[in-house]
């Protein structure tokens, strides 16, 4: 079925009859306008889809593909039996994973944009497109083989037939809600951070008296069972939680300001020009509000409980709440602004992203470590899977065991590369042993002592705003 199928309604649109005159003079867009975007939008998760290598999680992602019966693929299914068939079709290749999760990530931006236009408008939907097109983490998690784009296709199907479920209930929008849902948490089981959006949306509607009786049966159905999901979901993540390795601590400001740079600092600023000028706020506004900051709330409340180790990319479907509302922005700025502000702040928008978009595709590298440099250094000193004598230690064994040619179903606990776990990693070096490292998780005094003691082979530089992904390569001769 069409995750965007929509039944018009037989009376006058609701968000249309409550539109002010204002609104109904906001900018038009030719037809073609949208497809112009969509191109560009695919064509940029496309560029260069094979040239990044692996970074860590993409590599756990193969692991798990081939083998689906270790309890972390078994608990969030979905993705990994969609990578595992692709694979028994094509081969283990990078390309293929990467393509798998480039043309998923192209679809999401066409799902975004066809929701936000129906419910929001096209004034509203295209610039949000734009933004969501230029988004730095929209376009990275298009490029990674991992679950979190699927996640968001599922997430988008849902709030589509919520949406349309709040206009015109009905059991078969209320079904679609919760199937799409499922389908989402199957993929991750974060998907469950959009459930209390939805509980927030429908009593908002009640207290304001925009949701009818039947409506408000049917929410009070979903609050049952999205409960229960949400529920199920937190045992979940507290069950999976000791299989983990415990990260650094992240700061709260730490975590939004990565969410902030990821979903784009212009489509953020447009976001709060919405917030403070708009003044009649829609069922669609605040839903989308309400998809913009609810996420990430929950984040801040799973870190403070320990409940699950949070980065902000568990929140990406608030990226559409962003740009949906940053849509809203552009348009009060196209209203109220001088012609030459509106171009000065579309310039500037544009401009910015496009130089991070830039700056991805070549000095940061995809935004990622380049361990398969560093591998291909470690093979031209006769570094290998049959090499004797010699260790390696490195942040990321998985990937550089799969760039010294150990299968790919094998590499996770493969002997042939050491974890590099501080200060363990320089007790252990008795013989001659190759580091791999990444700088940015390279203690201090392990720096130190590496410098001293070893030889620095190699640097690999790789810079994205705020994030450091240089890998360093020594070399310590056996004492």
């Amino acid at each position: 079925m069409n995750p965007l199928a929509y039944d018009p309604p037989v009376h006058e649109d609701r968000e249309l009859a409550m539109m002010t005159a204002t609104e109904r003079t906001a900018p038009r867009y030719p037809s073609w306008l949208s497809w112009l975007v969509l191109l560009a939008g695919a064509t940029l998760r496309l560029f260069r889809l094979g040239e990044w290598s692996l970074w860590e999680d993409e590599e756990t992602s193969i692991y798990f593909a081939l083998n689906p019966d270790r309890p972390f693929p078994r608990s969030f299914p979905l993705y990994f039996f969609l990578l595992g068939r692709l694979y028994a079709l094509t081969g283990v290749s990078v390309y293929a994973g990467r393509l798998l999760s480039a043309l998923i990530g192209i679809l999401t931006l066409w799902l975004a944009y066809r929701c936000i236009r129906r419910f929001c408008g096209e004034h509203v939907a295209l610039p949000a497109l734009v933004l969501l097109v230029l988004s730095p983490g929209h376009l990275f998690w298009s490029q990674s083989i991992r679950y979190y784009v699927l996640v968001l296709a599922f997430q988008i199907a849902s709030i589509n037939a919520f949406l349309n479920a709040l206009e015109r209930p009905s059991i078969r929008w209320w079904a679609l809600t919760i199937g799409w849902l499922l389908l989402a948490v199957a993929t991750h089981t974060t998907a469950a951070l959009l459930m209390p959006v939805y509980l927030i949306a429908v009593a908002w509607r009640i207290v304001t008296r925009t949701l009818g009786w039947r409506g408000s049966r049917g929410g009070l159905v979903l609050g049952i069972i999205t409960i229960a999901m949400a529920s199920g979901a937190v045992m979940t993540l507290a069950w999976l939680r000791p299989m983990f390795e415990r990260p650094p601590a992240v700061l709260p400001l730490n975590l939004l300001g990565k969410f902030a740079c990821y979903a784009g600092l212009p489509a953020i600023g447009l976001m709060f020009v919405a917030l403070v000028l708009s003044r009649r706020a829609s069922s669609s506004f605040v839903f989308f509000a309400l998809l913009a900051t609810i996420p990430l709330a929950e984040l801040l409340i799973l870190q403070a409980t320990s409940v699950w180790y949070v980065v902000w990319y568990h929140g990406l479907v608030a990226i559409v709440g962003v740009v949906a509302i940053a849509g809203y922005g552009w348009n009060e700025l196209a209203q109220r602004a001088p012609r030459w502000v509106l171009t000065s702040t579309g310039v500037a928008a544009v401009g910015a992203s496009a130089a991070i978009i830039v700056w991805y595709f070549t000095t940061a590298h995809g935004d990622r470590p380049r361990w398969r440099e560093a591998a291909t250094l470690l093979a031209r000193n006769s570094v290998g899977p049959t090499t004797t004598g010699t260790d390696i230690t490195a942040n990321s064994p998985g990937v550089i065991a799969h760039y010294l040619g150990v299968p790919a179903g094998q590499t996770m606990g493969h002997p042939l590369v050491k974890t590099a776990i501080w200060p363990r990693a320089l007790e252990s070096v008795t013989r001659d042993t190759w580091f791999v490292l990444e700088t940015r998780r390279l203690p201090p005094e392990a720096s130190a002592w590496l410098s001293a003691n070893c030889e620095l082979r190699q640097t690999f530089p790789a810079h994205m705003v705020i994030r450091d992904r240089t890998v360093v390569v020594y070399h310590c001769p056996g004492r």
